[in-house]
């Protein structure tokens, strides 16, 4: 009786009512699941920054929102030794989550121990063994969803490697004894591990390896005398996970997952080079390096030669030379500061140019076909915004006078219009996790030599400029990748 009168009621109410009702609620689903989902640029996104003072003298690592309403201290050093280790290109999430709540921080004189922090609270952990030098260039960082953190120690008083994962406690997850990290599966149920000596520098293979620790050879090889020269010729996964590119000697090559007999794909021009996937995994970003010497990378001026590898069609185009091999700003290492970046659609290239008497900041598409110098200086910051529509940079005129630390910020669309001017003096900015605004410190210094920053938001077109910290002593620098 009662399943007869609710079919009668349901007849007698209006088809739109019904697909009203079914409307409103299939919004409020979206609505619920929308906000528990965190995305990696959601409006609660953590904003990290380090807080830089000379009297006394001391390195804060702080995290704040995009209005600065409050903030966080989680760690200081008064000897500045709260590193972010910035990877080197395609090493992304090397320290980062995507999400920006967890976070590492080399530290220690030898920059050879990792702290896990947390901005949900807690404190910071140590994560076990000594890590490799930063100066070889190991990968570590953070999967794909954020969950994992995978390095490489070394054990046995230098004698053995190892691959350790653990999980946002700091919990270890897997450890692999005789190799080093390379990179996770995109879904995150496998890893590349690459079995090495410390002792003689040679890798002996790509091994792949699940979350239980089961391993399956894809290849053995001894990369030899380019390795010992530093451990940056990690192997990776195709966007899909089916493919496994890695290199031996100049050579490019890609493997099945499944196994079977690698192929060349490409052939680098100069001493060595170094591959990895464009932010969308769409092409393969390649940099021919005019040296091998790990050691001349990090501490000289190394031009490199940027290009993209179409995987389907195998085309190749040139997009710079004489790029700078820089991964963070020489007198500041707490800024990871790369000299070229993707937009995070893979459309766009932002590239320094080094030239005779200045270096040129250009913003190009992928086929070559509209590049455009923005400006002429001595050295740029530059930054994207989440849609890809607006490259953020500041330029800095002089490396050595007193203006050496800020330089002035532009908002430049990446449809071609005219860049805006933002603000002059700003030593570190951050697009505001909406997207839509961003946030800056600027600096000034006084006849005594002391620098004072204070803190400003504006929208992207320049509009709207506010003061949200005003006096602050010494340097603020924001952090990321």
């Amino acid at each position: 009786m009662k399943s007869t009168t609710s079919n009668n009621l349901l007849r007698r109410i209006p088809l739109w009512v019904i697909l009203v009702i079914v409307f409103i609620l299939a919004l409020f689903a979206l609505w619920f699941f929308a906000a528990r989902t965190q995305l990696p640029y959601s409006a609660s996104r953590p904003l990290l920054y380090a807080h830089i003072t000379e009297n006394p003298p001391d390195l804060s690592i702080n995290y704040t929102t995009g209005s600065w309403k409050s903030s966080v201290k989680l760690d200081h050093d008064a000897d500045g030794n709260l590193i972010p280790y910035c990877g080197y290109f395609g090493n992304s999430n090397s320290f980062l989550s995507p999400a920006g709540d967890y976070f590492t921080l080399r530290t220690g004189a030898d920059q050879n121990q990792i702290r896990l922090y947390s901005t949900h609270g807690g404190s910071p952990v140590t994560l076990a063994g000594k890590t490799l030098s930063p100066s070889g260039f190991p990968v570590e960082g953070f999967s794909k969803s954020g969950k994992m953190f995978a390095y490489s120690t070394l054990e046995k008083d230098g004698k053995e490697v190892a691959t350790r994962v653990v999980n946002l406690r700091g919990q270890e997850l897997l450890k692999v004894t005789g190799a080093v990290f390379a990179s996770f599966a995109p879904d995150e149920s496998r890893l590349l591990v690459m079995p090495y000596n410390p002792t003689n520098g040679d890798v002996n293979g790509i091994v792949s390896v699940n979350l239980k620790g089961e391993q399956k050879a894809l290849v053995s090889l001894t990369l030899g005398a380019l390795t010992r020269q530093g451990l940056f010729t990690h192997p990776f996964y195709s966007a899909d996970g089916e493919q496994v590119y890695f290199f031996i000697e100049k050579k490019l090559y890609r493997i099945s997952t499944l196994g079977g007999e690698p192929s060349v794909v490409y052939t680098f021009k100069q001493a060595a080079g170094i591959a990895y996937l464009t932010p969308d995994g769409s092409r393969v970003a390649l940099l021919d390096l005019a040296t091998d010497n790990s050691v001349a990378l990090a501490s000289q001026y190394v031009p490199i030669r940027v290009a993209i590898l179409d995987p389907k069609s195998g085309m190749v185009t040139d997009l710079s030379e004489n790029t700078p091999f820089t991964m963070s700003r020489e007198s500041f290492p707490i800024l990871c500061e790369q000299s070229m970046t993707f937009s995070p659609n893979g459309k766009s290239l932002a590239v320094q140019v080094n030239g005779e008497k200045s270096t040129k900041l250009v913003l190009t598409d992928l086929e070559g076909k509209n590049p455009k110098t923005l400006a002429e200086a001595a050295t740029f910051t530059f930054e994207f915004t989440p849609d890809s529509r607006y490259l953020l940079y500041t330029v800095r005129k002089d490396l050595m006078g007193p203006d050496f630390l800020r330089g002035s910020l532009y908002s430049q669309p990446v449809d071609g219009k005219a860049p805006v001017m933002i603000d002059e003096n700003v030593f570190s900015f951050r697009v505001v996790p909406t997207g839509k605004e961003v946030i800056y410190a600027r600096t000034v210094q006084d006849l005594n030599q002391q620098l004072t920053t204070e803190v400003f938001r504006a929208n992207l077109d320049g509009t709207g400029k506010t003061s949200i910290a005003g006096g602050v002593p010494g340097l603020i620098a924001f952090l990321k990748n």
